[in-house]
């Protein structure tokens, strides 16, 4: 009998301590997009979602909680919208140029060791010289994007 009177101000306890979490991750997460760090912004959206799907799965979240956090047509929620989808579209971004550079020195490997077993001599100096030149131009291309403002 005595846990069902305390129960609801548990639950209030719980929803006051969810939606403080959820605020600060917010905050959290409008700093680290205004610095540039896409992926750590992403990362604390996707964790806030899952805290707060969670949270309304089990009933500690109402309704009016997901207004709060999700908003509507009029109101936008505690993740402004814009930011959200610039930090997707980043990260996106990155993540495909990280494969992109993957798969290129995958080739350029590839293509060295066939050229030292199929090539003879002057053939196979020549075109390693050339690999080794487009390769290094990729790997600064790569290491000036990385140091780049704005970049993680």
């Amino acid at each position: 009998m005595e846990d069902e009177i305390r129960s609801p101000t548990i639950m209030n306890n719980l929803r006051v301590l969810t939606k403080g979490y959820l605020t600060d991750n917010a905050a959290e997460f409008k700093e680290r997009f205004e610095e540039g760090k896409y992926q750590a912004a992403a990362y604390i959206k996707d964790t806030s979602d899952a805290v707060f799907n969670f949270a309304q799965h089990i009933g500690i979240l109402t309704g009016r909680d997901a207004l709060w956090y999700s908003g509507d047509e009029e109101n936008e929620g505690i993740f402004p919208r814009a930011a959200e989808a610039v930090t997707r579209a980043r990260v996106d971004g990155e993540l495909v140029q990280d494969e992109v550079m993957r798969r290129f020195e995958n080739l350029v490997s590839n293509m060295l060791h066939s050229f030292h077993y199929r090539l003879n001599g002057e053939a196979q100096e020549m075109a390693v010289l050339v690999l080794n030149e487009y390769a290094e131009r990729v790997r600064k291309a790569t290491a000036n994007r990385e140091k780049a403002p704005g970049h993680r």
